[in-house]
């Protein structure tokens, strides 16, 4: 989706989706003087060999919030790019990465976390390299963090109501004293990380597979609570919060102001259910061994 400056109308935009060039259903961000290429337009660039031209310069004119909402014209307009398949096996590399690593080597020798930290990186980073993705395409960035906080209070609010209403009505609050916010900036750190491999890589990659960002959140949304299993709690906030970031993201491309909501929600959601809810947030074998260690905060 690329966004045309120019028109008596405040600008317009134009949009290509990658399957087959049809019409893309979903509204985007931008409020009115919206225009949609129709498909046979599409058709008529192709056969006369300016659709790459004309994308590109569409392209040239994306603002912060459409440059990293669907992909890369490249994609688009197919001249070149990585492909779908290779899309498709990023997916499945971070799938087998983080699954291995939850119920296979989790502990099993020194500096396992430091080798699946460098490889989830590593992965998106070349990921982002393949594609010339900046920082800032993908939502590494602060000069959109009011809109991108705006957006996202009322999913917050929201997010955090619901599960302090149940603690309360259970009587299961157990937030810690004052000191605690000291490890607030690990859970902010915790939550970015995890958004970032939500959307930089299983939505991003989604979309390149998909051509629908409809089905990439939902792809990316059921990838990400895949991690979460067996918990059926964890599971089930985990999808509906994959749907929702998606959605924000797709509209204002923030992962940082994404990954302080995920803490807030996640710390509201420990510190307010009850532990037999929770499971103390543990996924894979640490689930059903509690006293074993083997577990993994959410």
């Amino acid at each position: 989706m690329y966004r045309d400056h120019g028109g008596s109308h405040g600008g317009s935009t134009v949009c290509a989706r990658a399957t087959e060039f049809r019409i893309a259903r979903e509204r985007p961000y931008f409020g009115p003087g919206k225009r949609w290429v129709p498909f046979a337009e599409v058709r008529r660039w192709h056969r006369s060999g300016g659709a790459t031209a004309r994308l590109q310069a569409a392209a040239s004119a994306l603002t912060p919030m459409t440059e990293a909402s669907f992909g890369t014209y490249r994609s688009v307009a197919g001249t070149g790019g990585p492909s779908r398949a290779a899309a498709l096996a990023e997916i499945l590399a971070m799938l087998a990465l983080v699954l291995s690593y939850i119920w296979v080597w989790h502990k099993r020798f020194p500096g396992d976390d430091l080798v699946v930290t460098f490889l989830y990186f590593a992965l998106c980073y070349g990921s982002h390299l393949r594609r010339h993705e900046s920082a800032r395409s993908v939502g590494l960035r602060l000069d959109n963090w009011r809109p991108a906080a705006r957006q996202a209070c009322l999913p917050v609010a929201v997010g955090a109501a619901v599960p302090l209403a149940i603690g309360a009505a259970l009587g299961t609050w157990h937030f810690g004293p004052a000191g605690s916010l000291l490890s607030l900036p690990w859970h902010v750190a915790w939550g970015t990380a995890q958004q970032y491999g939500l959307l930089c890589l299983l939505y991003r990659r989604s979309v390149d597979t998909f051509g629908s960002v409809r089905g990439a959140a939902l792809a990316a949304a059921g990838a990400f609570a895949l991690f979460h299993l067996p918990n059926p709690l964890l599971v089930t906030v985990t999808f509906l919060g994959g749907l929702v970031c998606c959605t924000l993201y797709r509209r204002v491309p923030n992962v940082l102001v994404l990954g302080l909501a995920h803490a807030m929600i996640s710390t509201v959601v420990f510190s307010a259910l009850p532990i037999s809810i929770t499971h103390h947030m543990r996924v894979g074998p640490g689930y059903f061994s509690v006293a074993t260690g083997l577990a993994h905060a959410s």
